[in-house]
């Protein structure tokens, strides 16, 4: 939103965390969705066999869904901030790069 008390028809007033939060919603979208994992008998067993699951718990789907996000967090590299900096940076160019071609189209 301009600015009108302001001679720069580029200055802009301040924002709200809000309305922040729309604006990157609008541009953005939610990225960070979830998905889905179809896990099999041998699957359950593994997380038994490795600890993450009781053998009591293998028929509660609660019990198995946290097992396997804890599996999987446990699986994921420790990244460094200036390791999340650069894979940032690298995932940003990436968009961007794909905003161009599409634009050329």
């Amino acid at each position: 939103m301009p600015n009108p008390a302001s001679g720069n028809p580029r200055t802009t007033l301040p924002l709200s965390p809000a309305e922040r939060s729309r604006l990157y919603l609008r541009r953005f979208g939610r990225q960070r969705g979830t998905h889905r994992i179809r896990i099999r008998d041998e699957y359950v067993n593994g997380l038994v066999k490795r600890g993450y699951l009781g053998q009591t718990e293998v028929d509660d789907i609660q019990a198995v869904k946290q097992a396997v996000s804890l599996f999987l967090w446990d699986s994921l590299p420790k990244l460094s901030k200036e390791e999340l900096r650069r894979l940032r940076r690298r995932q940003a160019a990436i968009r961007d790069h794909a905003r161009r071609d599409k634009a050329k189209q």
